[in-house]
């Protein structure tokens, strides 16, 4: 599969939070994956995932305070 090469780049990127909004298949999945390879990441449209987090909230808590943590990201919100 063919990528193209990514205009954005997320100057600040590990100096603050941001949210990554577009629309569905437009490659924020992959920008993030190709800036942050070794982060920590939930895949919450996944149902396994969001069940068991959702089941025990605290295995977030634990995952995040295991080092080394050097990014973390979701590719969606449960509201």
């Amino acid at each position: 599969m063919e990528h193209f090469k990514r205009l954005q780049t997320l100057k600040n990127r590990g100096k603050e939070s941001c949210f990554l909004w577009g629309p569905r298949q437009t490659g924020k999945t992959t920008l993030l994956l190709e800036l942050f390879p070794k982060s920590l990441r939930y895949n919450l449209l996944l149902a396994s995932e969001a069940r068991r987090l959702l089941t025990n909230p605290s295995l977030m808590r634990q995952e995040l305070l295991a080092p080394p943590l050097e990014r973390l990201w979701s590719n969606e919100l449960i509201g």
